[in-house]
């Protein structure tokens, strides 16, 4: 699973190993090089390295089925994704790409929605407003959510 972001002539990939436990680390490659896996360089925590086994954990596990995207509101950037461990969709919000990333902000609980995941944020700057689509496994359904974030704090308001 991965979220890919295009910058500066590089596209970032945030990565998770298979299923929903492992933690994100984040790789770039230049636009042109995408196919040329010798192109790729790893964020091993301070620097960009040629070892993808020196990638660090850029937000610690579990993560599942994330997204990221810039707010020109916040002049920050927002990492949503699934915790499985708190049946919960999450926000983190980060000034670099690199990080660090915030702590959790819970988005969306499964006690509200039973079975969510895969918040993936819609691309538009919205101002506040942060548009998203959420899946529920037992309907098998997707939604299209609002959440309004709160610009003097980046914190979450309520979802509707």
């Amino acid at each position: 699973q991965v979220a890919m972001v295009a910058l500066d002539g590089y596209v970032y990939l945030f990565g998770i190993p298979g299923g929903r436990f492992g933690n994100a680390e984040l790789a770039r490659v230049p636009e042109a090089d995408m196919l040329q896996l010798d192109a790729y360089r790893y964020w091993d925590g301070l620097a960009w390295s040629a070892d993808p086994r020196a990638a660090a954990a850029v937000v610690p596990a579990p993560v599942g089925e994330l997204s990221v995207r810039w707010s020109d509101t916040l002049h920050r950037w927002l990492m949503m994704y699934l915790d499985e461990s708190r049946a919960a969709i999450v926000m983190r919000t980060a000034p670099q790409i690199t990080g660090p990333w915030g702590d959790e902000q819970v988005v969306a609980t499964a006690a509200e929605h039973p079975e969510l995941y895969a918040p993936y944020m819609i691309p538009l700057d919205t101002g506040p407003d942060i548009y998203f689509t959420m899946s529920q496994f037992g309907p098998y359904e997707v939604y299209l959510m609002k959440l309004t974030l709160h610009p003097a704090t980046a914190t979450v308001g309520t979802p509707h």
